[in-house]
């Protein structure tokens, strides 16, 4: 019988029949060669999981099945074997000796077979726990159980699990690449098709939607810091790879010790987050440095940072006052030939315009290839229509890596956005001035004491409202955009850190910080009141100047421009209450709104009235 027993245990089998050993023994012994076949039972059925790794459709999975099939030829084959060699010396073995030398199995078995069977897919199901969520789950069972067996066996099995781990953490850490048909890492590389969608949802902003975190697959022993840490690693390395001027002799270094050091981590029994935390942090303080290089001085981000300040952010006043004039002329002349601007019309403009003010040195006149002004037919701006004879935007091509910092998403939205509101405002500036001054320079008024009053007025007006546009056009140029260049400038240059991370932070942080500025955040309650105001102010100038500048006021007599200055003084005023409340109740959502007030109020003319 005890021949019989080893029989079937050597290969997990039981019986045809309940009652094959039931006439020889006594009850208490059929019992025990039930539990013994219950043993040899689970042994069958693990042994079916665990070879099922013929065709794995997880390597974690399969990873852990291998261990388990290597656990239990190691421990539960060689006990059967010194079973059989005891069997021969003593014929008369005991069944309570067979169930002693088998207990531990007996504990273990049932625990393995059910969590094999979450792991292991069959014909009609797929398996519940895939990828690294089946470290999650041993990494808990060998946390919460007090059988030292069964600890010790989910260390194992964990162990095994966590080299697959390792293996996709130097893959994506040390070569930037995401190889995993199966979906079993935490970081996702998107579809080239759902890559396209998203990054047209988004702006296209390369950096963001490349590739991104599965929440569902990230360890519970690491946290989501660490797994954001993890992920910018490897797009960061992905960059510099990527790179004209690429890194390769630093990024093989890095491979040398971060391969290193990752597997030694990860082919720990026990995973140490800690170590872990320590090694990334080394690891990714380094390649943040090396992409800082390839980005901020391989690529001369600040000459792109520059040419944006420039033409978006108008820092060129000369450029764009001679640009307005001369476009204003080549609306009219397209007016009277019954014909529309184009993209080709602007672009000769932009090169005229250009190399009036001289030749170009090498550099900014590749740069200013990359630059391409273009006619909007659909302007989303509220200020496109307040002054400017055409609606305009600006394209600005950018390649990989750049596009990491500039992404697409900043330039067709919130650098455009600042342009036009930008431009708004230095039209209105150039008819106040310019147009208005040629105007009413020699009137062809009578001589009487009413025309000369007129005049008077008209002067009057003027002289409000261009103090209100300069006031505004500094504001802008000095107190927001100037004063939050010198700030994204002062990490971008000097920052000392050379951090790749702290350059996109300061350059969002810029941009976040003009928008706020010139009132443009409609998600800032104060913001969208004061930009109301602003817009209002702007508008009534510009039929004012319309007005005057045509010469109906001639004839009209003044109370058409007595209406508008009343328009204007209560917009003005209520705009002025606005930035008096919100300095004398603290509130700094929207910065900078004290130096608004200040200009507008230099001489207290609204405080004392």
């Amino acid at each position: 019988m005890n021949h019989e027993l080893l029989a079937h245990l050597s290969i997990g089998t039981t019986p045809p029949s309940s009652d094959t050993f039931g006439s020889q023994l006594h009850a208490s012994e059929s019992e025990a060669v039930r539990r013994i076949l219950s043993t040899s039972s689970q042994f069958g059925q693990l042994s079916k999981l665990v070879v099922s790794v013929s065709k794995p459709t997880s390597r974690v999975a399969a990873a852990v099945q291998s261990a388990a099939s290597t656990w239990l030829a190691d421990s539960y084959k060689s006990e059967i074997r010194g079973l059989e060699r005891d069997s021969l010396k003593h014929e008369n073995m005991r069944l309570a000796t067979f169930e002693l030398r088998l207990a531990g199995f007996a504990r273990i078995f049932p625990h393995l077979l059910q969590f094999l069977q979450l792991i292991v897919p069959t014909l009609d199901k797929a398996p519940r726990l895939h990828g690294l969520a089946i470290n999650t789950a041993l990494y808990k069972m060998a946390h919460s159980t007090g059988v030292q067996e069964l600890k010790e066996l989910w260390e194992l099995l964990l162990k095994a699990a966590n080299v697959v781990m390792g293996r996709f953490l130097i893959q994506w850490m040390v070569y930037g690449k995401v190889v995993d048909p199966e979906a079993e890492f935490f970081v996702k590389a998107l579809k080239n098709g759902s890559k396209e969608s998203e990054a047209s949802k988004n702006g296209g902003n390369r950096w963001n939607m490349e590739y991104s975190l599965v929440e569902s697959m990230i360890p519970s022993f690491i946290p989501n810091s660490v797994a954001e840490d993890v992920l910018f690693v490897g797009k960061a390395v992905a960059a510099i790879r990527e790179s004209k001027t690429r890194k390769d002799s630093v990024v093989d270094t890095l491979i040398q010790t971060s391969t290193t050091e990752l597997s030694l981590i990860a082919n720990s029994a026990e995973f140490h987050p800690l170590e872990f935390q320590i090694a990334l942090k080394r690891i990714k303080k380094a390649v943040a440095k090396i992409l800082w290089e390839v980005v901020v001085v391989d690529e001369n981000l600040m000459d792109h940072l520059e040419i944006c300040r420039n033409y978006f952010l108008l820092g060129r006043g000369e450029f764009f006052v001679s640009f307005l004039k001369d476009l204003e002329k080549l609306v009219t002349a397209t007016t009277l030939r019954l014909s529309v601007i184009t993209d080709q019309d602007l672009s000769h403009l932009v090169q005229k315009v250009s190399s009036s003010f001289g030749p170009l040195s090498t550099n900014d006149e590749a740069l200013l290839q990359r630059l391409h002004f273009k006619k909007n037919d659909s302007p989303t701006s509220p200020y496109a229509q307040i002054s400017l004879p055409t609606p305009i935007s600006i394209t600005y091509i950018l390649h990989w890596p750049l596009d990491l910092i500039l992404t697409p998403h900043h330039i067709s939205t919130t650098y455009n956005t600042l342009f036009t509101f930008l431009l708004t405002v230095k039209q209105t500036q150039l008819h106040l001035q310019q147009q208005l001054w040629t105007t009413t320079a020699s009137p062809k008024l009578p001589k009487s004491f009413t025309a000369r009053e007129t005049e008077k007025t008209v002067w009057s007006i003027r002289s409000a409202m261009m103090f209100f546009v300069d006031a505004l056009w500094g504001y802008a140029q000095t107190d927001v955009i100037a004063t939050e260049y010198a700030r994204m400038q002062q990490v971008v240059v000097s920052g000392g850190e050379e951090d790749f991370e702290g350059v996109q932070a300061a350059h969002t942080a810029f941009l976040k910080a003009c928008m706020r500025g010139l009132f443009l955040d409609e998600d800032i309650g104060v913001g969208k009141v004061v930009g109301g105001a602003v817009r209002g102010c702007l508008g009534v100038c510009e039929r004012f100047s319309g007005v005057v500048g045509s010469g109906r006021w001639v004839l009209g007599g003044v109370e058409d421009l007595l209406v508008m200055k009343k328009e204007f003084d209560e917009q003005v005023a209520f705009l002025f209450r606005v930035l008096s409340g919100v300095h004398d109740t603290g509130v700094k959502k929207v910065d900078h709104l004290d130096a608004l007030l200040l200009r507008l109020d230099h001489n207290l003319y609204y405080s004392m009235n």
